[in-house]
């Protein structure tokens, strides 16, 4: 409830700092092409002064009267739509309307960062918190398909809403979008209420140390977290940016390599809905590790495709690998976490995922400038295949089972 409640004050905030008028101080890159593009004197053909210009007065500007002509009768919000520059003062640039600054969007992106550090750990608790065990598996792979479905037709949607409607009205149907996650929230509350205990109502610092106590002493917590890790910094680059790179380096069009990356999301795609339909394996863990297994291999195995068809097949077995992985793992990890402290071991589990990340990506651009693109793919995916075979030798992981 709490993060989305956050989620809805990011959603105001964006459409609030988008309609507010940011004033950027100093030669601006578009004062300075309002200045180059007319010579003092030379009156702006929407009949408005230009920043920092000397124009004569208005009175006997005969150009400038001619000029304005196409506007008159016009309303001033209409007057404001066709002028592209407002009357500034000392060197400064107003935007307005649908042109945010770039103070602006510092402020979205900060907002929107602190959204996802609570939101993100709290949202993959709440399955634990609303379904039995053996349908967890279910929960979550729904909660998967609609996830990924939303960040796949999110993009085209928005873009499409923005050309129709403009940005001001997108962001304000956002903003009003998360009312709906509230209501629903608020149906659900009472499953999803915890009692306060006295370790939750400890300081900041305290409940992060207890988390990462928590999970790494606990074997099964702790093995789940590291395999993570490891999918995390080897199975995630996948696709991007080991594909786009190794289809740049062999020469293949932009078709090929789009294919190889859909091929990648529908073997995700069909386990995730097989999971769906058919609920997860007995053995969580004994599959898990065949996916990450399998997921390594098929990455590996594209360094050596000679031809886009194979390229393909390979990137949908690494889907399907890594399919199985994540439909398995993450009710296993929820149905492992103690309910009372699940917000925490979410958020360990999540900070596992980010790190490698920064440092999976820059490593794989060094690689692919000092040699190719295809020893990256080899040992990102033998790193993958040698994580998934810790985990097959690790007796606690392989027969660990999703029960409260």
């Amino acid at each position: 409830m709490d993060g989305v409640e956050r989620s809805a004050s990011a959603a105001s905030l964006l459409v609030l700092a988008h309609r507010r008028r940011v004033h950027v101080a100093g030669n601006s890159d578009a004062g300075l092409r309002a200045r180059v593009a007319r010579s003092p004197g030379e009156p702006h053909p929407h009949g408005h002064g230009a920043v920092g210009t000397s124009d004569p007065p208005r009175a006997v500007d005969p150009a400038r009267r001619r000029a304005e002509r196409p506007y008159r009768g016009l309303s001033r919000h209409d007057r404001r739509q066709h002028d592209p520059v407002r009357r500034g003062g000392h060197g400064c640039l107003r935007h307005d309307g649908d042109v945010p600054g770039a103070n602006t969007l510092v402020v979205i992106a900060v907002a929107l960062g602190t959204v996802d550090a609570f939101n993100i750990p709290a949202s993959a608790s709440v399955p634990k918190l609303l379904v039995d065990a053996h349908v967890l598996g279910r929960a979550m792979a729904a909660r998967q398909i609609l996830t990924q479905g939303a960040m796949l037709c999110g993009p085209p949607l928005g873009g499409a809403a923005i050309a129709i409607v403009g940005l001001s009205a997108t962001f304000w149907a956002g903003a009003v979008s998360y009312l709906g996650m509230l209501v629903v929230l608020w149906r659900v509350r009472s499953k999803a209420t915890l009692t306060v205990t006295a370790a939750q109502s400890a300081t900041l610092s305290r409940q992060v140390g207890q988390g990462l106590l928590m999970v790494f002493t606990t074997p099964l917590l702790r093995a789940i977290v590291l395999l993570t890790g490891a999918f995390a910094m080897f199975i995630v680059p996948f696709s991007p940016p080991l594909v786009p790179l190794v289809s740049t380096e062999r020469g293949w069009d932009a078709m090929t390599t789009g294919v190889a990356a859909g091929a990648y999301g529908v073997g995700m795609a069909c386990v995730t809905v097989c999971v769906l339909w058919r609920g997860t394996a007995e053995r969580a863990g004994l599959s898990a590790s065949v996916g990450m297994l399998t997921a390594g291999m098929a990455i590996a195995a594209t360094a050596a495709a000679p031809e886009p068809l194979v390229f393909w097949f390979s990137a949908l077995v690494a889907g399907l690998g890594t399919g199985v992985f994540s439909t398995h793992v993450g009710p296993l990890f929820v149905a492992a976490s103690p309910r009372e402290a699940i917000g925490r071991v979410q958020a360990v589990v999540a900070f596992a995922q980010w790190l490698p990340l920064l440092l999976a990506n820059p490593l794989i651009g060094f690689l692919a400038q000092r040699h190719t693109a295809a020893v990256a793919l080899v040992l990102w995916g033998s790193g993958a295949a040698v994580a998934g075979v810790v985990a097959l030798y690790t007796p606690r992981f392989r027969g660990a089972v999703i029960t409260e």
